[in-house]
């Protein structure tokens, strides 16, 4: 992946508008990068021109290196390796000639300065609850067992006192 960014750095250090602009050979590369990019997700893509429900293939390097749709929409489908359609879109004629790409490129450019870093909020940890999930009200089972002991251990030193006191005057 990271030698995909690399060559995807590269190419986007060519600053250019449009695919007139492009050399074959960059342009083989962003193919060369598209199909490396798409392996690696285990994706297939494959693009059809459509114009009144009638669907005509397209290849990549065609795809590249159109300069308009010629009054036919893109569909492209994308699938997995195994064949499963995954998701598929239409870019209609009137997107494919808009300015849509470049307010995307622009949007994604500012888009750091509208991006703010919000303070990270740990949430409150949860209150137990008084009521079961049906709403009957639990019932208080928490007694006061150090308090009962702490009498209990007092009776017996108390009774072990008197024991020894009452002994200690039979002997006299």
């Amino acid at each position: 992946m990271e030698e995909i960014g690399q060559r995807l750095e590269a190419i986007g250090a060519h600053d250019f508008r449009s695919v007139t602009e492009l050399s074959p050979a960059q342009i083989a590369e962003i193919a060369d990068v598209w199909t490396d990019l798409l392996s690696a997700f285990q994706l297939e893509a494959k693009f059809y021109l459509t114009k009144n429900g009638e669907k005509k293939p397209l290849s990549l390097s065609t795809l590249l290196t159109m300069k308009s749709a010629n009054g036919c929409d893109l569909l492209v489908e994308i699938y997995s390796t195994e064949g499963e359609l995954l998701a598929d879109f239409v870019v209609t004629e009137e997107m494919f000639a808009s300015d849509i790409f470049d307010e995307i490129g622009e949007d994604l450019q500012n888009g750091g300065q509208a991006a703010k870093i919000e303070k990270v909020v740990k949430p409150a940890p949860p209150k137990p609850l008084k009521r079961t999930e049906s709403g009957a009200k639990l019932p208080k089972t928490a007694s006061p067992y150090t308090a009962y002991m702490l009498f209990g251990l007092t009776l017996i030193g108390a009774g072990a006192f008197l024991v020894r006191f009452c002994q200690g005057a039979e002997a006299k």
